[in-house]
């Protein structure tokens, strides 16, 4: 999970701090943790809580290691609890919008709009929050797929696509915000055409392209690039060339069939002869 690094390195700084008891317990369960033994880790945690009831960050700990025995309801209910007793923690909401997204079906409407209240909690404490920038514009290009109305549409891909923009200020060599910009860029040309605005989908499209070459000077050879420009040809409407571009992405030492295979962003091609060829296992 992207917060369990982090919420480690604050319980090592604090442990000093805490009850002796407490402590001792949520330093085994830690261990436990990164060894992948998650039912000794609940079981020190769950001491650290009998020791500390109001612990926010026992709660939070203990959430994380359920989460990762997909043991989702009372994951969620630790994260709540968590959050009840640290109001607005980042890692509280994190925890609730996986645990959202993990229970639902990819895409669900519902999970991504309830996962997105969380994500928009944390970028209004932490506003400069890297992966959270990225996940979450990810999420609003999900929910630019399924509304109906051109104009939010638009709106959402605008966010996305602002979001995005101010994950490469924080960290201008994340390349997850290179791929995910030229994705959205392409998205969003796509519905400025529809929308009858052809200049500015043209200035998407190029700003799509830039953003794939970044990407290539980033990570040369990587399979990403013409994958991601196979996606941004076939939001275009442009199949022949995203096929001659997925074929070329295939071909890379890195590619990752799996990958295509399940990729929303090919639903419409996943029924052409020419695709499966392409994605299915050597």
């Amino acid at each position: 999970m992207f917060r369990r690094a982090l919420v480690l390195a604050i319980f090592v700084t604090l442990s000093a701090a805490c009850a002796p008891k407490e402590a001792k317990h949520k330093a085994a369960g830690n261990v436990l943790f990164k060894r992948k033994d998650y039912a000794g880790a609940e079981k020190e945690y769950r001491l650290a809580i009998a020791a500390s009831p109001r612990d926010a960050g026992a709660h939070q700990l203990l959430a994380e290691c359920l989460f990762n025995q997909q043991r989702y309801d009372e994951a969620r209910a630790e994260f709540e609890r968590a959050l009840e007793l640290k109001p607005g923690s980042a890692d509280a909401h994190k925890g609730l919008a996986e645990v959202l997204l993990s229970r639902a079906a990819p895409g669900d409407p519902a999970a991504v709009d309830a996962a997105l209240t969380h994500l928009d909690a944390v970028l209004a404490k932490k506003s400069g929050d890297l992966v959270t920038l990225v996940y979450s514009a990810k999420l609003l290009g999900m929910k630019a797929a399924r509304v109906t109305d051109p104009a939010a549409r638009l709106a959402a891909l605008d966010a996305a696509v602002e979001r995005l923009e101010r994950a490469r200020r924080v960290r201008a060599k994340e390349l997850a915000a290179h791929y995910e910009m030229a994705i959205m860029l392409g998205k969003r040309a796509a519905a400025l055409r529809a929308g009858g605005d052809a200049a500015r989908a043209a200035a998407d499209e190029q700003a799509a392209a830039a953003a794939l070459a970044e990407l290539e000077r980033r990570a040369p050879g990587s399979y990403v690039v013409p994958y991601g420009r196979a996606v941004v040809e076939y939001t275009a409407g442009r199949t022949d060339a995203a096929l001659a571009a997925l074929e070329e992405a295939m071909k890379r030492p890195d590619a990752q069939r799996e990958v295509a295979q399940g990729d929303s962003n090919f639903e419409g091609l996943r029924a052409d002869p020419r695709f499966q060829a392409l994605v299915k296992a050597p």
